[in-house]
């Protein structure tokens, strides 16, 4: 595939998708691994779930995960919608974690419900 000007990481992403679905994209601890085309999907997917909840291009968005697939998925998702990660790691302490989201005006979180708690989000 040629092209004239270089392609940005989600724009990467689609293609590969199209040119070679079902070879491995991402492994993680030997055992999960997923596709091209499942990685763009599911990027798509929370994409559309991002911007259906407001989520805009140019918007912080707080990405609060643990170590794994999804956070490649949830990376992917917001350079598609053109929104800025913010890390999160699970281990900063959650008192820098709350001063990161009041600086940066953070009103967008993604994290699972448990990691969601100990922030005192909903």
């Amino acid at each position: 595939m040629i092209t004239t000007r270089r392609q940005l990481m989600h724009e990467s992403l689609q293609s590969l998708a199209e040119e070679m679905p079902f070879r491995p994209a991402l492994q993680y601890e030997y055992s999960h691994f997923i596709t091209y085309d499942e990685l763009n999907k599911e990027a798509n997917r929370l994409a559309r779930a991002l911007s259906g909840r407001g989520v805009v291009s140019q918007q912080k968005v707080l990405m609060y995960l643990g170590r794994g697939i999804e956070q490649v998925v949830v990376l992917f998702a917001l350079w598609k919608i053109g929104a800025i990660y913010v890390p999160g790691s699970t281990e900063q302490p959650l008192s820098q974690l709350k001063e990161i989201i009041r600086d940066c005006k953070i009103v967008n979180i993604i994290t699972v419900s448990f990691l969601a708690q100990l922030l005192g989000v909903e």
